[in-house]
Order: C-alpha cells, then structure tokens, then sequence
C-alpha cells in the first residue's frame, strides 16, 4: 500500500513538474536565437547582357544609379560585380525619410469590411487634403530620400479579404507620383493594427483571420509587384495583442506576432514578378525597440537571401536616445538592417526640437539606419497652430518648420512658392506605374 502511495505521489509530482514548465513556457516563452544574418549580394545589370561596361562603370561604387537593379546572384544576363550586404547599402541610401501620415490609413474602426467608401474622398476624412505629386517634390528637394505612405485596408476589403481594386488604383497613383521624384516609397498595413485593430498577436486572431489577411496581401502584392524595386512593401505597422499589451507581453503573443510576420513574407514572395527580390519591411512586436521585444523577435525565413529589413519606431525625448539607441544595437550585432519608420516629437515640447533631430540623425548615422519623421498633417493656418507632429503643410504644399526638416536631413531647406493646386487633386494625368508598365524594375 505505501509503495502504491508513493508511485502515485511520484507520478502526481512528474505531472504536476510538467503542467509547470509548460504554463511557464507558454506564458514567459523561450527567447528567440537570432540566426546570423545572410547579406544578399548586389548585382548589377546593362540593358545589353553582353555589355560589360556596367561592371567597369559601377566596380567601385556602393550605390545604383539607373543602370543598376537590386537582383539575385547567378540569372545569366546579370553581372555580379561586388559581394555586398545589398540591404546594408540599401538603408544607407534610403537615409532621411518622413511618414504622409494620417491620409491613405484615414479609417473607421466601427465600419470596417466593405467596399463602400468613397476612394476619391477617403483619405481626406481626417482633415488632410488628398496627397498631390507636389508633396513628393517638396520633400525630394529637402533632402528627403525616402517616404513612408501608411495605408489602412480594413474599409476597402470585404469579409473575405478581397480588396477594393479602386483604392488599389488610388494607393498605386500616389506611390507612383513619389517613384517619380526618385523617391524610396514604404506603404504598409496601418490601423488595421494597433489598440483598435483587427489583426492581433494572438492564436485566436490567428485562427480566425489567417484567410482574410493572406487573401488581402496576395491582392496588394500581386498589384505591386511590378513596381519598381524602390517600392518596399511593410508588413504589419504596430500590431499588438488581444489586450494591447505594450509591456510585459506574454510568450504565447509572441509567437502568434511572429506566426504573422512569417505569414506576410510568404504571401509576398509568392506573388512572384518583382517581389520574388523585393526588399520587404517586418517590424518587431508593437515596433516598440525594447529588450523583451528585441528578444523573442524571430526574423522570418525567406527564400532570398538579405532582403529583409527589419523596423521600429522611437518616440523618445531626449533623455531617452541613448537607451533606445543601445537597444537596437542588439539588433543591429546580428546583422539586421534597421529603419526606423517612425519618430518624432510634437510642436509643443519644451524642448528644442531641431537639437533634438540632429542628435536623432547623429545616432541613426552611426548605426546605419534609415530614420523616418512621423508627419501626421493637419489644418493649421501657420506653424504657431501646430500642435502635434506636422512640418508640412499640405494645403500648399509647403513647410511649417523648415528648420526641422534641414536638421532631419542635414540640408539647408529653402521655403518654396506655396503649390496654388495643392488643395485640389492636382495629380492631371498621372497614372500609376502598373498602367505606365508592365516590368519596371530599374532603380531610378
């Protein structure tokens, strides 16, 4: 009888350990091993295979000019020139960018899954004017490399996921009128993220929402997909879980935002066309850079090596840069190539904003990353009626604070004549580039 009580006990104990570390793994999680980073290599390409000139004009140069392709190594009609970390000289040049914020991702939460809104008027619900080619000239001539272009899907697709193939169009317009100005162009999935969004870091949401999100990006990328490669297309914007969560996050939410961010690599490169190479932008849970994120962050697996980019956003004051800054270092030991999609500070700090942009830029530089302002826009008359993060002011097309945007670039920005069409959609002809053509893969 005792032998039987202690068996049994024994059994109970083994059990009981097991019912533990599992809980514990579930719950806390097991840290993520993050696998060295495989630099995918730069190639170049003549539009005459067997001229060899492009080797000789770009052998000592670490960035493109139109002549040149980001590409995969070993296609027979391209010409391998230098073995380089193609993202790391692709951040480089992407420097300074800033977000055309609260346009393109104007939403409604409580209206989502229909095709009924009106893509002419959608972005403007907001109080932001429609974005007009003259937005894209005045950053372009401040200095700016890149531009972000948030956009929310949730009220252009239907319950299964099928996109609004007018606001494709809409979407495809305005990233064309920034590739025209030479720009690097980022759109992604906006607020159908966030404390009110659809899609969570959850298994549930998961489970639940698996179809709808793969249907939606396979429609968005496969649209893309012919653009040319300045386009990068970003995953999910700041997705958090079930319960918005932005701090002592469970292991089991990471492991379901981790399942998304697989999901969205995925579902791109199976797109094919341009976006088999395509760089692709997959930012940490909540994109807040902080060491439990940073931690358990698994960078998808991809069938091409080094194009992968890896995103968050910082809006920290002054006295924080430094921790921040060393945070992503972590990130930056292993390889990844990092842009910083959004930061920024609103116009009422008591602080001087322009010191705080050139330290900004100092730090970024340091680490190789691209560094993007967050501009939400807005309808004040004259810089004095900025109260949150705008330093352009779109109904003209001109700068509220012209000082902040050369401290972000490091350029001396000059006030231009203010863009009399800018409150009105002055994109005329402008078509976007899925129209203009078929294959357009060139760097411009």
């Amino acid at each position: 009888m005792k032998k039987w009580v202690v068996a049994a006990g024994t059994v109970f104990l083994v059990i009981a350990l097991a019912i533990f570390i599992w809980a514990a793994w579930y719950v806390i999680g097991i840290p993520e091993t993050h696998e060295e980073y495989r630099p995918g290599e730069i190639v170049y390409v003549s539009a005459d295979a067997a001229d060899s000139n492009v080797a000789a004009e770009h052998s000592d140069e670490s960035s493109t000019d139109d002549t040149a392709a980001w590409s995969t190594a070993g296609e027979a009609s391209h010409i391998t020139v230098m073995a380089q970390n193609a993202a790391e000289i692709l951040v480089t040049d992407m420097g300074a960018g800033i977000n055309i914020g609260n346009a393109l991702d104007s939403c409604d939460w409580d209206n989502k899954f229909y095709m009924d809104a009106n893509t002419e008027t959608y972005e403007t619900i907001w109080g932001n004017p429609k974005i007009t080619p003259g937005v894209f000239r005045l950053v372009s001539n401040a200095g700016f490399n890149t531009v972000r272009i948030p956009v929310t899907w949730m009220n252009h697709i239907d319950k299964d996921g099928n996109v609004d193939e007018a606001w494709l169009k809409r979407v495809g317009t305005v990233v064309s009128a920034a590739l025209e100005q030479d720009l690097y162009v980022i759109i992604d999935i906006h607020h159908d993220t966030g404390n009110a969004g659809w899609i969570r870091a959850s298994e549930t949401n998961y489970s639940e929402n698996e179809a709808r999100v793969r249907n939606m990006i396979t429609q968005i990328a496969d649209y893309f997909k012919d653009y040319d490669q300045k386009l990068i297309l970003e995953g999910f914007n700041e997705m958090v879980d079930e319960k918005s969560r932005w701090d002592k996050i469970p292991g089991y939410s990471y492991r379901a935002f981790n399942k998304w961010n697989q999901l969205f690599v995925d579902t791109v490169r199976a797109t094919g066309g341009g976006n088999e190479s395509r760089f692709l932008l997959v930012n940490l849970y909540s994109a807040t850079p902080n060491d439990r994120n940073i931690a358990y962050f698994a960078l998808p697996k991809d069938t091409i090596d080094g194009r992968l980019l890896v995103g968050v956003h910082i809006y920290s004051g002054p006295e924080g840069l430094d921790d921040v800054f060393d945070a992503v270092k972590t990130l930056r030991k292993s390889g990844y190539p990092v842009v910083v999609g959004e930061f920024g500070q609103v116009a009422k700090v008591k602080f001087d904003r322009v010191k705080y942009c050139e330290e900004f830029r100092e730090k970024a530089l340091e680490q190789n990353l691209s560094f993007i302002w967050w501009d939400n826009g807005g309808s004040a008359a004259t810089a004095a009626g900025v109260k949150e993060y705008a330093l352009i002011h779109r109904a003209d097309n001109t700068w509220y604070f012209p000082e902040i945007a050369g401290a972000i670039t490091d350029t001396e920005v000059v006030q231009p004549e203010p863009d009399d069409g800018a409150a009105s959609d002055d994109n005329g002809d402008l078509m976007d580039q899925k129209e203009l053509s078929g294959n357009n893969v060139i760097l411009n």
